[in-house]
């Protein structure tokens, strides 16, 4: 036998075994997978999360005040105005709605109630624990 003939012997013993092996990982679904769908690890995580955010939005108390209805990380402080007598503080809540508060108001499902309203920040205070909240530029 040439040196030829044995490199290509050995390269379709080689491919060979490579097809059987493939075959043999074929049954979990991962080697033959269809490029145009999702994997079905992805397809299960996407319903996972559809199903937690069904039970949240059931979830949702409509006797409860919406500045009161989440945790205190479900508000985004988005606008303060500061340069007046009393300063506000502009949030959004998980729905999109916008709250506008002063001092001395509560904020969250906690029981936080906004102590100060600075130029840069809101100090939240939440079971004695001051909390900044911080303008995002």
């Amino acid at each position: 036998m040439s040196m030829n003939q044995v490199k290509f012997s050995l390269s379709v013993v080689i491919l060979i075994f490579s097809f059987k092996a493939s075959a043999i990982e074929s049954t979990d679904g991962l080697s033959q997978r269809d490029p145009f769908r999702l994997p079905q690890y992805l397809i299960l995580k996407i319903k996972e999360k559809a199903m937690v955010s069904k039970v949240e939005a059931i979830g949702i108390d409509d006797s409860v005040d919406p500045v009161r209805r989440w945790p205190l990380s479900a508000y985004q402080l988005v606008g303060i105005i500061s340069d007046v007598k009393r300063p506000k503080a502009m949030f959004l809540d998980k729905q999109n709605g916008i709250h506008m508060l002063h001092t001395k108001e509560r904020l969250g499902s906690g029981g936080g109630v906004i102590s100060e309203i600075n130029s840069g920040e809101v100090v939240v205070i939440e079971n004695k624990t001051p909390l900044k909240l911080k303008l995002k530029k």
